[in-house]
């Protein structure tokens, strides 16, 4: 429906990359979507279908449309470095190339920009074994990070449904948590205020206590040196 509006924005979204539980960068990527989709009926309304650009009257934007559009034009024009992270194909390299009992499906890596410029590199690794999953995100939050919600890693969550359980794991902080009635477990935490390690869980066949040694898959030394 809009291709054109799409066109002139489409290298100014979020690249989706990750979690079941909606994160604070989730959520601004849905409003941004959100906010771009009523702009699009909005034109398309006024316009139809063959217009440009130069065409737009900017009377029937309201006020918080105009500074989303303002806001995307100045990020269109800005210079985005990744030399501050490390790049997500060196990222994949520390996801584990297999689990015991487990087979590894295709992984995934990507790269994100929020609104204030900070760049985010990320890495999946997915294993399956009938109806059991495992699933390892890795983070690079690179240089001088800005980390949503970084105090919880130090003060896990208590407003979850299921207990959160505070994790220190070889220079790592965060949590724990397991919910029995989902048959989820997950375990979070945050290294050197930089890197984020996730581990994901869905009918786990590991007691809660041992979900901790499947860190130990994932060299945080390594990890480190290539930050570096």
């Amino acid at each position: 429906m809009m291709t054109r509006i799409i066109y002139v924005f489409v290298s100014l979204c979020f690249l989706m990359i990750t979690s079941c539980e909606k994160s604070e960068i989730e959520r601004e990527i849905y409003e941004n979507t959100d906010t771009l989709s009523k702009i699009e009926s909005k034109i398309d309304s006024n316009y139809g279908t063959e217009f440009k650009l130069s065409m737009i009257d900017t009377t029937i934007l309201n006020p918080k449309e105009k500074e989303y559009l303002r806001k995307q034009e100045e990020l269109k024009k800005r210079v985005i470095s990744f030399v501050n992270n490390i790049h997500q194909d060196k990222l994949s390299e520390l996801i584990p190339k297999t689990i015991v009992g487990y087979e590894k499906l295709p992984g995934s890596s990507g790269k994100m920009v929020d609104d204030d410029g900070y760049v985010i590199t990320n890495t999946k690794g997915e294993y399956v074994s009938g109806k059991k999953s495992i699933i390892i995100d890795i983070f690079d939050y690179g240089r001088n990070p800005k980390i949503p919600n970084v105090e919880m890693y130090d003060n896990p969550p208590m407003d979850l449904e299921v207990p959160t359980i505070k994790v220190l794991h070889k220079g790592a902080k965060g949590f724990r948590y397991y919910d029995e009635k989902m048959k989820y477990m997950r375990v979070e935490v945050l290294l050197q205020n930089r890197y984020l390690i996730i581990l994901r869980f869905n009918n786990p066949d590991v007691e809660k206590e041992q979900a901790m040694k499947y860190l130990d898959l994932i060299n945080f030394e390594n990890l480190i040196k290539l930050g570096n």
